[in-house]
């Protein structure tokens, strides 16, 4: 899992607009276009904090919760190098009627063999599995899985890869927060992820937040944590994890709040 470092450790790199990923291995990067208007757009169903059963944020899978009940998932990397564990934790996740799945991880590679990400004990080196790939066989072969439930078809992936512990530039993560408002708005159910769940997640949980329910930068960290912390196997961490990640957060819901000229 992503662990604590010395704000002076990290670099901020800032990496191209992320890619859409529709089918392996190709990559596709695409023009961001917004269809929804954030200042009129409403979502309905907030919670207040006091009034939240737990039971209703557990997620699907232990280091896993419910931003939004029915609409989007906030967790730990998806993947296992074992397979069987592997197709367990990804079907788990398709049952909640999971649509897309959004990876923040830097870390996170398509064209990786697969003897490399075979050897990786998790935590040790930045080799991941390609899980979406195994997302893929899965709804292609559904009838081989009987304990697969959802009545999804098709399945879409996103990719804005972050260093852990760091940030990118605020127009692509708020870019990205937008589109995907836009795909839950329209319907879709969205399993967001990074390694632990914890910072880079963290940042995408905030801004989403703002945009769909018109949260303060305070008000959107404070969810953000309260929710993180209600998970089966939860881990004493800060969501969003840096203060870098959490100054991003601030900086962003501010302009958002008073320049909407540039933000909106």
């Amino acid at each position: 899992m992503s662990a604590f470092i010395e704000e002076d450790q990290i670099k901020e790199e800032v990496v191209p607009p992320f890619v859409s990923i529709q089918e392996p291995p190709r990559q596709i990067v695409r023009k961001r276009t917004i269809t929804v208007d954030f200042t009129t757009t409403t979502f309905s169903g907030l919670v207040p904090l006091n009034e939240i059963n737990r039971e209703d944020i557990f997620g699907p899978i232990a280091e896993s919760n419910w931003v939004v009940p029915g609409k989007l998932i906030a967790g730990a990397f998806p993947g296992y190098t074992d397979d069987i564990e592997n197709t367990n934790s990804l079907i788990k996740i398709l049952n909640c009627g999971v649509t897309k799945f959004v990876c923040m991880q830097e870390e996170y590679n398509v064209a990786i063999k697969e003897e490399d990400w075979r050897k990786n004990c998790y935590g040790k080196t930045s080799v991941v599995r390609p899980y979406f790939a195994d997302v893929q066989r899965i709804m292609e072969n559904k009838v081989i899985h009987p304990t697969l439930s959802t009545d999804v078809f098709n399945v879409t992936f996103e990719h804005c890869p972050i260093k852990d512990c760091s940030t990118v530039a605020d127009d692509i993560v708020f870019s990205l927060a937008k589109d995907l408002v836009k795909a839950i708005h329209d319907g879709e159910v969205v399993y967001l992820h990074c390694w632990g769940g914890h910072g880079r997640t963290g940042i995408m949980v905030c801004l989403m937040l703002h945009l769909m329910y018109g949260l303060t930068a305070n008000e959107a960290l404070e969810r953000c944590q309260f929710l993180h912390d209600i998970r089966k196997m939860p881990i004493i961490v800060s969501s969003p994890q840096t203060f870098r990640q959490k100054d991003q957060v601030r900086r962003i819901i501010y302009k958002s709040l008073t320049d909407k000229g540039l933000f909106n």
